[in-house]
């Protein structure tokens, strides 16, 4: 996907930009994710650059700064914006989830991990960061770890299967047999496209 260009060294007036509501950043932020999505990347640069010419002296400012710079995989300004954003509210579960991710995206698993479960404890309805939090410690190989969150996960979300198939994959890991195959079959009953891929191997666990 092609780098939408930050031309920063071409802003010339911001005075009345620093100025928008906070309604209307996130109205330019989803008109040039939209943009962005559509590979229209200069129009999706034009929406981008009102926001990133605002000042970082307000949470709305900091955190849709942040926003823009992770789209444009710029991780390092992304996180000082989310981390200035969580300097004015220190209980912010979005801005602990959006730091997460980008440390996620930088493979810093250790600290995905703190701001996933700061998310959490802010907002233990979010079953987003469960399942990061699930997925990052599979793929650190803590299955008991990753089965817990999956399990919160699944909690909230009953009908997903891929938190089934990945769960039983954890307790495979785990010599829980029983408990895998249960998984498998959950995740076959909710879409029948996982038959193929995952009754040879609830036969091969022995069920």
């Amino acid at each position: 996907m092609k780098k939408v260009i930050l031309f920063l060294a071409l802003v010339i007036s911001i005075v009345s930009a620093n100025r928008i509501s906070a309604q209307s950043i996130e109205e330019l932020y989803e008109s040039g994710r939209k943009a962005f999505y559509e590979d229209k990347f200069d129009e999706a640069n034009d929406y981008f650059m009102k926001i990133l010419v605002l000042d970082s002296d307000n949470f709305d400012n900091c955190y849709f700064k942040g926003l823009v710079y992770e789209i444009n995989f710029d991780y390092e300004n992304a996180i000082k914006q989310y981390s200035s954003a969580l300097e004015f509210n220190d209980g912010c579960s979005e801005c602990f989830k959006a730091r997460g991710r980008v440390y996620e995206k930088m493979e810093n698993y250790d600290q995905a991990i703190s701001d996933y479960k700061n998310a959490i404890k802010y907002n233990d309805t979010d079953s987003d960061s469960f399942f990061k939090l699930a997925s990052i410690y599979q793929d650190k190989n803590q299955y008991g770890f990753a089965v817990e969150y999956y399990s919160d996960y699944i909690n909230m979300n009953p009908e997903n299967d891929i938190a089934y198939y990945n769960r039983g994959l954890c307790y495979v890991e785990l010599a829980q047999n029983d408990k895998a195959a249960v998984d498998f079959e959950k995740a076959i009953q909710i879409d029948g496209i996982w038959e193929k891929t995952l009754r040879p191997v609830i036969e091969s666990i022995g069920y």
